[in-house]
């Protein structure tokens, strides 16, 4: 009867809903590290890439002809406004302002007498008048002639770089013959390209901030704002100016420029959290309020050492820090907090 009994219980079957020889178990959550973010204001800067260049670039000529005598200039020097550059052979130049002087000395006499002759009715007034004028032609000779002994010394226009002599002692120098080449390298200017879409963000006396190919960061200011697009690329030349006081910086070095362009709501975020979806677009993955993963593209705005500033987030956001490769949009999680929210803005 035992053994029957075995039998017959055995035999029943299975209750509905219950697999065969186990209990019912639930599926385990995949646990990722969260972190709450707050969105804050930040100021968005447009990154463009361009170039040093000398704010002026003149090639400095002779007004007279002459023999150069002397160049008194370094090539490479630093050069002050009015400094001698090329000096040419003086020649008769002297001798015609002596010449010149004398003219004036003799009018002078010539005047002075006339003068005093027709005051005391000696002379009619047209002569007096007639002495006065051959001493003013006789005074512009002298000046003439002394504007010409001053144009053997060929001097800087202004302070700059004295970069190429193109002239040596012994050689003829008719007028506008080159003496060499002078830049004004302070302030230096960095010419940058954008295109019509982020024109109108920017204004005349913005501050930037340049970054040169060496690493060296400085504050520049928008001078020049182009009104005329380039024919190949359709864009528009901003021109920023920079000090450069010992002239250490040459004119055609690569630089970034970061330009604030406005004012947005955004996060900021380590760059190791950011991962690309099946369709290759760039994102974070977050954490919903039914503990549902979702992954939301997003656009970077700026790149700081604290880590990158995006756009594309709601004001406050659940990510994920660790682990996000281990989900997929819907997958329910375990997420375990890292920080709490917070309302204070990270340092930027």
């Amino acid at each position: 009867m035992a053994s029957s009994s075995g039998t017959d219980q055995a035999s029943q079957p299975a209750a509905p809903g219950a697999a065969a020889g186990s209990a019912p178990t639930s599926q385990a959550l995949t646990t990722v590290t969260v972190l709450d973010l707050v969105a804050q204001d930040h100021t968005a800067s447009l990154t463009l890439k361009g170039q040093t260049e000398a704010a002026r670039t003149v090639t400095v000529r002779s007004e007279t002809a002459g023999v150069v005598r002397s160049t008194p200039a370094r090539e490479g020097s630093v050069v002050k406004a009015g400094t001698t550059l090329c000096r040419l052979d003086v020649e008769a130049r002297d001798a015609l302002v002596a010449q010149a002087q004398a003219e004036v000395d003799a009018r002078r006499l010539e005047f002075e007498g006339a003068e005093r002759l027709a005051r005391d009715g000696w002379r009619a007034p047209t002569q007096a008048s007639a002495a006065k004028a051959a001493l003013d032609a006789a005074s512009a000779q002298l000046s003439a002639a002394k504007i010409e002994r001053q144009r053997t010394e060929i001097k800087a226009p202004f302070t700059g770089l004295f970069n190429t002599r193109l002239a040596e002692q012994g050689d003829f120098l008719a007028p506008g013959g080159p003496c060499g080449v002078i830049v004004e390298l302070d302030p230096l200017l960095v010419t940058v390209q954008a295109s019509e879409t982020v024109l109108g963000s920017v204004k005349e006396g913005n501050t930037a901030q340049v970054v040169l190919s060496d690493g060296r960061q400085m504050n520049g200011q928008v001078q020049r704002i182009s009104r005329t697009a380039t024919e190949r690329t359709r864009t528009f030349t901003i021109e920023l100016k920079i000090a450069n006081a010992d002239m250490t910086i040459p004119a055609g070095m690569t630089a970034t420029v970061k330009l604030p362009v406005a004012k947005v709501r955004a996060h900021q975020l380590s760059p190791a959290t950011l991962t690309l979806n099946a369709e290759g677009a760039l994102g974070v993955r977050t954490v919903q309020l039914d503990n549902t993963a979702l992954f939301v593209p997003v656009s970077v705005l700026d790149e700081a050492p604290t880590g990158v500033w995006v756009s594309g987030l709601s004001e406050r956001v659940r990510l994920i820090v660790m682990g996000q490769e281990l989900v997929s949009d819907g997958s329910k999680v375990d997420p375990r907090l890292q920080g709490a929210p917070s309302s204070e803005a990270p340092a930027q």
